[in-house]
Order: C-alpha cells, then sequence, then structure tokens
C-alpha cells in the first residue's frame, strides 16, 4: 500500500527493494520439502503418529480374525510385528 506523499527517494527505494535478486541456499530447499510436501507430511504422519501402543504379548499366528491370510503372513512379517 502507498502512503501519501509518495516521494522519489520512495520511489527508488521500492524499486531496488523489489528488483534485488533473491539468494538461495542449497539447504532450503530440503528445509522446504519437508515443510510444505504434502506426500512428505503424510508420510511422517502415518509412521510417527501412531494411536496405539505395541503389544509385546500379541502374537499374529494364534490371532483368530487373521486364520484365513495365514499362507500370505510371510510376506509381511519383516513389517511390524517380531512375534512371527
Amino acid at each position: 500500500m502507498i502512503s501519501y506523499p509518495f516521494t522519489p527517494e520512495d520511489a527508488q527505494k521500492t524499486f531496488e527493494k523489489e528488483t534485488t535478486p533473491v539468494e538461495y541456499n542449497v539447504s532450503d530447499f530440503g528445509t522446504g520439502f519437508k515443510d510444505e510436501n504434502l506426500p512428505y507430511m503424510a508420510i511422517e504422519y502415518l509412521t510417527n503418529n501412531q494411536d496405539f501402543p505395541a503389544d509385546e504379548n500379541y502374537n499374529p499366528k494364534q490371532d483368530p480374525q487373521i486364520q484365513p491370510y495365514n499362507d500370505f503372513l510371510s510376506v509381511y512379517s519383516r513389517r511390524c510385528s517380531k512375534n512371527i
């Protein structure tokens, strides 16, 4: 917003401020990527914001709800549960 009276010195200062080149650092890319990238933010949220604590006594081989999937259990054996 321009405040009046607008002098030639004010115009020169505004011109210089708007025409100076912006300098970027290499670290700005990494910081900006982490702060503003939606897929990164989603993955960060899903991996670090678990709503439930890990149950040390849980054994997936004894869970009756996943008995139909026992053939596929070896595919997921290296994920979260160390009891498989």
